[in-house]
């Protein structure tokens, strides 16, 4: 989502596979919304509840756990 819109904004769509890599990385001061939309290989469609987070000066403060 935007500050300027409700609308979700697509991120990356990637594959995970066994040469898959993770890394960390700081992210902005803004306001983030994380979920997982996963297919799996039988077309099967899984998605999980969205998590907010905001950052601000290196804080981070979750909201919409439950």
């Amino acid at each position: 989502m935007t500050a300027e819109s409700d609308e979700f904004v697509e991120a990356e769509v990637f594959t995970v596979g066994d040469d898959t890599e993770f890394h960390e990385e700081a992210l902005p001061d803004g306001v983030y919304g994380f979920m997982y939309i996963i297919t799996d290989y039988s077309n099967a469609f899984y998605s999980s509840e969205m998590v907010g987070i905001t950052i601000e000066d290196g804080a981070i403060t979750i909201f919409g756990a439950k």
